[in-house]
């Protein structure tokens, strides 16, 4: 007997540990034994002769537990097990909430010892909850990834949380980019608290206990939480005991909001509960990370990175709504078309940052001038694009371009440097919703083209005939792409003649294009497109190897061989990184004086970046080239930069003086006097370019002018022709001019450079 008590009580002791339910059952139903386990899931004592355990079966389940039973105490072999898979059942617990149990069962009913059905059940609630948890999010994931919507995705997100903790709200909250955290998803809320909640600040108690670091944050009580205060006790009042909240970040860390889950209790979340939250939580920052990424990306798509301003793509679309807004209005909507001046300059001077930089501050200017419902985007480059609604023809949209223009009159300082930019604008009005986007973007380009030939930093308002001249210009930049390789480009020259002896010294390398079906075309007519589209780089190389070239060849021409050749920069050689050493390995590689090799740079270089300028001609100078300033007096810079350029080798007076010294009303001689002056001034060779008659040759004789050239002493030729063209020049000297000096000086011994 005592045996038999001690291995009860052993046998009681073990089972007391288990956590599955053992029961047996007499083959009428009544309950012979129940494990400690049984006794607490389901609250009460299964002993009594009155318990009936399948009134605990949830009654959707009850009819296939009674079969299962029912089949389990009709086999005859002792001790046979149930073949068929495990029973899942639901049965009510001891707290009322139900219980998802893997039922097995045998028949030990012929076992003297036993005398029943052994039942044995396992919980399998938390198991099946996070299957469902993993398959849940799993599905989200797949839905995530075909596209679906934040609001979407999200409002499954709470509703699976809500079935996991039964009474609970949840509450998704994104952070705002003012800090403030603000609720996009909620599922019963009263929205008194809603709009309270929103209005928690980041620096208060609250919103610094919603961003702790800690996961989750756990607010058991929300009627005494002091973070919560007077908020928490709203929330008690309308049933909510406790709030877990968990801080969303994304994979930078990168604070992007918070999920918050309101529960009916005042109590911490079970271990099930904190693990189920925290997967909620990752996914529901997986669902919003996605979201601001696809946001970022479609704001990117229809934004200039730099500027923040509508692009190509956004503008189309703003311009459309203004014309539907005029149609509805009946009033004018414009485009203006905006091409800043100079800006290259700056940007290859100062470099590409400074010139964002200045981008960023262009636009500044001009946003504060535009009315609300404007908008101006930035094209491409330093081309901007506004649209204006509400115009009332021409003249308003040309008064607004004005003020475009008028901002940008004031310097920018950039790195202590003071830049000066200004813009060309080329308007198109439409009239009452009519008109195509695309076509008033092209209207007002080829007005903004207009603009610029008219001397830049002016409006222009569309006329029909400058899209035939657009079509043209592209056509234009089209062919020269094609002729820059050299195949269709060629150089003649013009004869430099020294005044004093009338003797050749020197000629000007000028580059002409045999366009193809249209004949020669001269240099003012492609070298302003070359200069926008950046084919002047590449031109000028043309122009400078073959100059360098032609030179060689002549070196072996006893006539040709002394005279030096002058050839043009453009602004953007001037400041090509590598210049000098493009020249020098140029002189090198065909055996050339530097010395014979004249380049002239126009005066409005100077102006655009003196001090870049100032020291690639002490470069070049260097290395035996002589530099010239071309259109010399033409520029309001002249005098205030001329004196920085030690090296300056000489100086081209500009045309529009020479041509009038043929006329006694204009004071031409004496401006042309005053460069005579500053040029000896400055050491320099003083040249006069566009003589054409002997009485302004005579005056510029009388001025002390060094160099001419022009029309007098023949047009420009090709290469092939220039020998005759100075053997009939040196004919005609010979027989007309008097004096030991008119064949025989030597071309350099009057030019003090």
């Amino acid at each position: 007997m005592e045996a038999l008590i001690r291995s009860e009580a052993r046998f009681r002791a073990l089972i007391a540990g288990v956590s599955e339910v053992i029961i047996l059952l007499g083959v009428d139903g009544a309950v012979r034994y129940a494990s400690p386990a049984a006794h607490r899931l389901f609250g009460v004592s299964l002993d009594k002769a009155d318990a009936d355990v399948f009134s605990f079966i949830h009654p959707d389940d009850r009819d296939e537990a009674i079969e299962a039973f029912r089949w389990l105490g009709s086999l005859s072999a002792n001790g046979v097990e149930d073949t068929r898979p495990p029973v899942t059942i639901r049965v009510r617990g001891a707290t009322g909430r139900w219980h998802l149990m893997e039922v097995l069962g045998r028949n030990l009913i012929d076992d003297p010892e036993v005398g029943g059905l052994l039942i044995t059940a396992r919980d399998i609630t938390e198991v099946r909850r996070r299957e469902e948890q993993v398959l849940d999010g799993a599905v989200l994931l797949e839905r995530l990834a075909q596209g679906a919507g934040m609001d979407e995705m999200l409002a499954d997100l709470v509703d699976i949380e809500r079935r996991s903790v039964p009474g609970c709200i949840p509450l998704v909250a994104l952070r705002e980019p003012d800090g403030v955290i603000r609720a996009i998803a909620d599922h019963g809320l009263p929205d008194d608290l809603v709009l309270r909640f929103d209005a928690v600040r980041p620096g208060s108690p609250l919103g610094e206990a919603l961003r702790a670091a800690d996961q989750p944050v756990i607010s058991r009580d929300l009627a005494t939480d002091p973070a919560w205060g007077s908020l928490g006790a709203a929330f008690a009042e309308t049933g909510l005991g406790a709030c877990w909240s968990w801080m969303l970040v994304d994979d930078d860390g990168t604070e992007m909001g918070t999920f918050c889950l309101f529960v009916p209790d005042a109590r911490r979340p079970t271990e099930a509960e904190r693990l189920q939250f925290a997967q909620t939580a990752h996914l529901a920052a997986i669902i919003i990370q996605r979201h601001m990424v696809e946001r970022a990306l479609a704001y990117q798509a229809l934004h200039d990175v730099l500027t923040g301003l509508p692009n190509r793509t956004l503008i189309v679309e703003r311009i459309a709504q203004a014309l539907a807004l005029s149609a509805r209005n009946l009033d004018g909507a414009a485009v203006l078309f905006c091409d800043l001046d100079r800006f290259k300059v700056v940007n290859d001077s100062l470099g590409h940052t400074a010139g964002d930089r200045l981008l960023r501050l262009v636009v500044e200017r001009w946003q504060a001038l535009l009315r609300e419902g404007d908008t101006i985007g930035r094209f491409g480059g330093d081309e901007f694009v506004v649209v204006a609604n509400a115009v009332e023809g021409p003249r308003a949209a040309g008064a607004l371009a004005q003020r475009l223009i008028r901002s940008l009159a004031t310097p920018f300082t950039l790195d202590g440097v003071e830049v000066v930019v200004g813009v060309s604008v080329g308007v198109a009005v439409a009239a009452a919703g009519v008109g195509d986007p695309q076509q008033l973007i092209r209207d007002a380009d080829a007005a903004m083209y207009e603009a610029k030939n008219r001397g830049r930093g002016v409006h222009v308002v569309f006329e029909s005939p400058m899209h035939d001249e657009v079509v043209e210009r592209l056509q234009l930049e089209a062919d020269l792409r094609r002729a820059v390789p050299g195949e269709e480009l060629m150089m003649h020259y013009q004869p430099l003649v020294q005044v004093a002896d009338r003797t050749v010294v020197g000629l000007e390398a000028l580059v002409r294009w045999n366009r193809p079906g249209r004949g020669l075309v001269m240099p003012a007519q492609f070298v302003d497109v070359a200069e926008e589209t950046g084919l002047i780089v590449p031109l000028g190389s043309w122009v400078l190897r073959e100059v360098v070239r032609q030179a060689a060849s002549w070196s072996r021409d006893p006539l040709l061989a002394g005279l030096h050749i002058t050839t043009n920069l453009s602004a953007r050689q001037m400041v090509e990184p590598g210049l000098v050493q493009e020249v020098k390995a140029l002189t090198d590689e065909f055996g050339v004086d530097p010395s014979r090799l004249w380049l002239e740079v126009t005066e409005s270089v100077l102006a655009d970046d003196p001090y870049v300028v100032a020291r690639v001609i002490e470069e070049l100078s260097a290395i035996g080239v002589r530099v010239a300033i071309d259109d010399f007096g033409s520029g309001y810079t002249s005098l205030e930069y001329a004196r920085q350029l030690a090296r300056l080798a000489g100086l081209k007076i500009d045309r529009q003086f020479v041509v009038d010294l043929d006329d006694p009303g204009s004071h031409s001689e004496a401006i042309v006097a005053a460069l005579v002056v500053l040029g000896r001034g400055l050491d320099a060779v003083v040249v006069a370019e566009g003589v054409e008659s002997e009485s302004q040759f005579e005056v510029l004789r009388r001025l002390g002018c060094d160099l001419v050239q022009g029309y007098l002493f023949g047009r420009p030729v090709a290469g092939r022709e220039i020998r005759e063209r100075i053997l009939a020049l040196q004919s005609a000297e010979t027989a007309g001019v008097e004096g030991p000096d008119a064949a025989g000086a030597s071309p350099h011994g009057r030019l003090r450079r």
